[in-house]
């Protein structure tokens, strides 16, 4: 359901307002803000990512940063940024990671926790991959979070052909 329901928000509402969100805004989120941006380019797209986490202007990890720069991002000047009703309301199209993003979202939405307002803009990124949730690599070794990136290079692609199609 969620698949179906995300690959129509893109596909008939044509968003052009991105907002990524996953949960600390440090490595999933800005990873995939940085990725589309660089496949979006030559399209008129604005794209922003934050998180969850109450506390603004943290780095990505010292680590995921030399991993992100091997999949050519460069997470370096990255610093954490807070979602806000305002960042909801501003976007066309919330991208989500997981199902801890989808409950923490609900306060954010109009209309509470019910399927109104802007429930019908959220996109769960995980519909253009293979895996049922995008895993957050935060603490994980360096080999699940290179699966990590590649589940998000791979699911990035596919919301960006659909996004310019």
């Amino acid at each position: 359901m969620a698949r179906y329901s995300s690959l129509q928000t893109i596909r008939h509402h044509r968003p052009r307002k991105l907002l990524v969100v996953c949960h600390g805004n440090i490595c999933r989120s800005p990873f995939a803000e940085r990725l589309l941006r660089d496949q979006l380019k030559k399209e008129t797209f604005e794209i922003i990512s934050c998180g969850f986490h109450p506390r603004p202007g943290r780095p990505s990890p010292d680590d995921f940063v030399l991993l992100a720069r091997l999949h050519g991002i460069d997470l370096g000047d990255h610093r954490s940024r807070v979602i806000s009703q305002e960042l909801v309301r501003w976007a066309d199209c919330v991208i989500i990671m997981d199902d801890k993003n989808w409950e923490s979202l609900q306060p954010f939405m109009a209309g509470g926790a019910g399927m109104a307002g802007e429930a019908g803009k959220v996109v769960w990124l995980d519909s253009w991959g293979l895996h049922p949730e995008i895993a957050d690599p935060y603490g994980q070794n360096s080999s699940r979070a290179h699966e990590t990136l590649k589940t998000l290079k791979n699911a990035c692609a596919a919301l960006a052909n659909d996004l310019t199609t």
